[in-house]
């Protein structure tokens, strides 16, 4: 089964949830729902088929940003905050309480390289506006936000240099980048969406109090385990550490033991669950100090 495709308002202003995500299986009354945030270039594609591996009582739903998908013809994001600016919109009818500190259907947020970033930044804008946060945060393949540091400047490379950059990263298929046509459209993404992670610089502000789970490859180079466990530092309870064979598209070669970890996550969350952060949160515009490395 393909993604439901829902019309597009095609402009940058659209903050309806059909726009921004996109769902694999729609499920009338779900128990659970998972917000899968994408990597660098990534589309909603990449999650197509969780949901067969998944709890039948969850519904897995991708984020679609412009440029991808039923939204192609819109301009890509080059920034974290506009991609953010977008989603919270969307995303907080769904997120109404029925009760104090209760969503009407708990939520878990997923995000890899990219995505990880995306995610942790839109729970922040949840949590300044007082709206409740996931019932578990799943980060995977990203440092942690203390560990950042200056990002290797890839979006404004020469067109030559940027391929030869692609060929050097996991991610982009070599039969991909040998394609004239296809990366005409992709180029545009995956340099907005570099520029995007190379400005971003992360906030200071009170921890989260929620449970966390951090997934990394054993032989990604680009995520060391210290940086991975470094999440801790944004959190008050105890975050759990996944680790998986594989370089840093482990979400791919080791998808089966993903995807049971995952379940395994999901089915430990109760229905209703009560957030475990709605307080608003304490923010200033001091960056965390940087770490070497992209």
């Amino acid at each position: 089964m393909g993604f439901s495709f829902s019309p597009s308002a095609q402009n940058q202003s659209s903050h309806k949830l059909a726009d921004w995500f996109l769902t694999a299986k729609p499920i009338a009354q779900p128990k659970l729902r998972l917000f899968c945030f994408p990597f660098a270039g990534g589309s909603p594609q990449a999650y197509f088929n969780w949901h067969q591996f998944l709890p039948a009582s969850v519904e897995v739903s991708a984020i679609c940003l412009p440029g991808r998908a039923q939204r192609m013809a819109e301009q890509p994001l080059n920034s974290i905050e506009q991609m953010v600016q977008g989603l919270v919109p969307a995303l907080a009818p769904a997120l109404v309480p029925v009760s104090k500190g209760k969503t009407q259907t708990p939520y878990v947020f997923f995000g890899h390289s990219m995505g990880a970033t995306l995610a942790y930044e839109t729970m922040l804008e949840l949590k300044r506006q007082g709206l409740p946060l996931p019932a578990h945060l799943i980060v995977s393949g990203r440092r942690a936000p203390s560990e950042h540091g200056q990002a290797r400047n890839l979006s404004s490379l020469p067109k030559a240099q940027f391929i030869e950059a692609l060929k050097n990263l996991e991610g982009t298929p070599k039969e991909l980048l040998e394609h004239q046509e296809l990366m005409e459209l992709l180029e545009p993404i995956l340099r907005a969406d570099f520029a995007a992670i190379e400005n971003w610089r992360p906030k200071q502000h009170l921890p989260f109090n929620l449970p966390i789970t951090a997934m990394g490859g054993t032989e990604d180079h680009r995520v060391s385990l210290s940086q991975l466990a470094a999440w801790q530092e944004i959190n008050q309870q105890k975050i759990s550490l996944k680790t998986y064979s594989g370089g840093h598209f482990f979400i791919q070669s080791q998808q089966d033991a993903v995807l049971k970890d995952l379940t395994h996550i999901l089915e430990q969350i109760p229905q209703n669950t009560v957030s475990g952060d709605c307080s608003q949160s304490n923010f200033d515009n001091t960056s965390f100090s940087s770490a070497a490395g992209m």
